[in-house]
């Protein structure tokens, strides 16, 4: 076995800074890989810092385009967070082929192989992962690598060292770029990768469909985690005994305030919604 390489040097990738670490050279594959032929595509995204959350402006803008002001100060306060190891992202949301191969059905409003599963409940997002993992004879069983994302690595995913309102830029008109949105969908959800993806080679961040996290709903950032993992204490439904669950990114059926970067949005684990997706991730040891 090749010996751990050190890496002593803060490195830069795409505008996000690199921290210091120690890499398996062997167990973090490079670029994009699939652990099997129905497997999500995943991409590795380097450690790095940035800042999570908008800032007063960007809100004061979301707010001014029509967003309830309570729900635009969960993005605040604005706060940096350190994710000190390589983690891989599917390149795409989880497709309904990929869907059908782990769970032989398929809820979809919209039906096409290559159209990003959709109607989906948190519930079957987790089940989903746990099923994958069961399929690949993960070591760790049911439990790993394969898991939901938390949503600080869905937000410095979807920035992709950007600090601006989209991955693509401040201005709307980037959005016809990279987005399936209201202005552009045609009430529906269409193929994945259909329009250009971000600087980490990851698609369909913005719009197509919402993107179901790990972390449990809390009113603003205090006090929750900076390196990066989910929030696990949040806002308990009455009624339900369980947090409300965080979902990114928009949808076709989104405006664009609605699918920024620094966007936040929630429901009960077990809302279903045809706009509601996921997309995976992956532990790298």
């Amino acid at each position: 076995m090749r010996s751990l390489i050190m890496t002593s040097v803060v490195g830069v990738f795409l505008g996000v800074v690199c921290p210091a670490q120690v890499v398996s050279e062997e167990k973090v594959p490079r670029g994009a890989f699939r652990d099997c032929p129905d497997c999500p595509e995943m991409v590795v995204i380097p450690p790095g810092s940035f800042l999570m959350g908008s800032d007063a402006a960007e809100q004061a803008w979301a707010v001014n385009q029509g967003a309830i002001p309570e729900d635009v100060l969960g993005e605040a306060p604005r706060h940096r967070v350190t994710i000190s190891r390589s983690f891989a992202v599917g390149k795409y949301p989880v497709t309904q082929k990929e869907w059908g191969a782990i769970m032989r059905n398929n809820p979809s409003k919209f039906k096409g192989p290559q159209r990003p599963v959709d109607s989906v409940t948190w519930d079957d997002a987790k089940e989903f992962v746990r099923r994958l993992n069961v399929a690949l004879k993960s070591p760790n069983g049911a439990e790993g690598p394969y898991r939901l994302l938390s949503e600080a690595e869905w937000e410095y995913a979807a920035k992709a060292g950007t600090t601006t309102k989209w991955h693509c830029g401040d201005l709307e008109t980037c959005l016809s770029a990279v987005a399936v949105h209201r202005a552009n969908s045609g009430g529906r959800t269409v193929r994945v990768g259909s329009k250009q993806p971000n600087a980490f080679g990851l698609f369909d961040m913005h719009g197509n469909v919402s993107q179901w996290v790990e972390d449990c709903w809390a009113d603003t950032y205090l006090g929750t985690p900076s390196d990066g993992s989910a929030a696990s204490d949040g806002v308990v439904v009455p009624g339900k005994m369980s947090c409300e669950r965080i979902v990114r990114g928009g949808s076709w059926h989104s405006l664009p305030s609605s699918m920024r970067s620094a966007h936040r949005d929630r429901f009960i684990h077990d809302y279903i919604e045809m706009d509601l997706g996921f997309r995976v991730a992956k532990t790298l040891r």
